[in-house]
């Protein structure tokens, strides 16, 4: 009889080890499946940044555009 349940612990350690070995396993693809999206997120938010930045700029640019264009009006009202 205790033959019997020392293989059946053996057996149910075996399977718990296998299990746990699979989950380990399972646990590193989803690990390195994860960094790899992590570098394509943090790459795509520099894209966003460097967009950002160059459309700053130009919003930047233009409204200074606009400031001269209003000066020179003001200027051609007041000469009127």
């Amino acid at each position: 009889m205790t033959g019997i349940i020392r293989e059946e612990l053996g057996t149910m350690r075996r399977d718990f080890m296998t299990e746990v070995v699979t989950l380990r396993e399972e646990i590193g693809v989803l690990r390195r499946d994860f960094t790899t999206e992590i570098v394509a997120v943090r790459e795509e938010i520099g894209v966003l940044q460097r967009d950002f930045t160059t459309d700053v700029v130009a919003l930047r640019d233009e409204i200074g555009v606009l400031r001269r264009d209003i000066g020179d009006l003001h200027t051609e009202v007041a000469a009127l």
